[in-house]
């Protein structure tokens, strides 16, 4: 059996090789370096979660990329649809994927046209998806609803048109603070806080039982945000905080296995961070 001190000196040794792989992920531009990196992570979770008959082999392992939608219509009539940028955010995220020959063997995604339109374009940026599994659990929630009865116990909120869209902000994140405490009408909202928590947990039991390889997760930020609270244990407000950083196209990658799901990387654009795309990230 291990002593506490060889359980400490291993698991030293698996978070060592676990961040070495985060680096190196992120300096590699060679496909097959980047895989070899990538099974080190692994590798240095199975460690972490346990040994002998408890250690989980890393072929069982999926690796889950959430993305977030490109930008999509705010300030517009209909919210729900791309924005020429947005198109654009998707392709080029399909680029990078196929420039770095990650190949998805699964595909998921939720019912809103924000969320096709982004699939099509990072489908149209790697030349291949397979064909979608269509959830509503990774849908939006109804943010004007929230912010409608938030609007209903505090008149004094209502943000006047043309501001700027900072005090939108402002307005969301109040609105969903009352919202996460059931201070609101529940008969103006589409679902309870909870219901919201529940649905994004069931989803992501669904991707952990999934058995696919590499899973691609076209979703919206507040279903992102809820996602890494089941996976990082945080509290309610910091699915707020945590919605509201959530960039267009960007991808928070974890791996999943039948133990647990494990956050890699949060809200990576490396698609965008260059000197000619940094127009193209942005929140909205």
């Amino acid at each position: 059996m291990m002593n506490a001190h060889s359980y400490y000196q291993l698991n030293l040794c698996s978070q060592f090789f676990y961040y070495a792989g985060c680096y190196f992920l992120q300096i590699c531009n060679k496909p097959a370096l980047q895989h070899l990196f990538s099974n080190t992570q692994a590798f240095a979770l199975s460690i972490v979660d346990g040994f002998g008959e408890n250690r989980v082999s890393i072929k069982n392992m999926t690796d889950i990329y959430l993305v977030r939608h490109g930008q999509a219509s705010f300030g517009k009539a209909n919210y729900d649809k791309l924005s020429e940028l947005g198109a654009q955010q998707a392709e080029w995220l399909g680029n990078y994927f196929r420039e770095r020959e990650v190949v998805f063997d699964a595909l998921y995604q939720g019912d809103m046209v924000r969320h096709r339109e982004t699939a099509e374009g990072i489908k149209q940026g790697m030349d291949y998806l397979p064909e979608p599994t269509i959830s509503s659990n990774l849908n939006e929630f109804n943010f004007q609803a929230v912010a409608r009865a938030y609007l209903a116990v505090y008149p004094e909120s209502q943000v006047p048109e043309g501001a700027p869209p900072a005090e939108y902000y402002r307005l969301l994140k109040k609105a969903m603070l009352a919202w996460a405490r059931n201070d609101l009408d529940t008969s103006m909202l589409e679902e309870t806080w909870a219901e919201f928590e529940q649905r994004t947990l069931n989803i992501l039991q669904t991707l952990q039982a999934s058995g696919a390889r590499k899973a691609l997760v076209v979703t919206s930020g507040g279903a992102i945000a809820m996602m890494l609270k089941h996976i990082l244990g945080y509290d309610d407000p910091m699915v707020i905080n945590m919605n509201l950083q959530i960039r267009n196209a960007s991808f928070s990658q974890c791996f999943a296995n039948a133990k647990g799901v494990h956050l890699n990387s949060f809200n990576s654009v490396p698609h965008l961070d260059v000197i000619d795309r940094l127009h193209g990230i942005t929140y909205s």
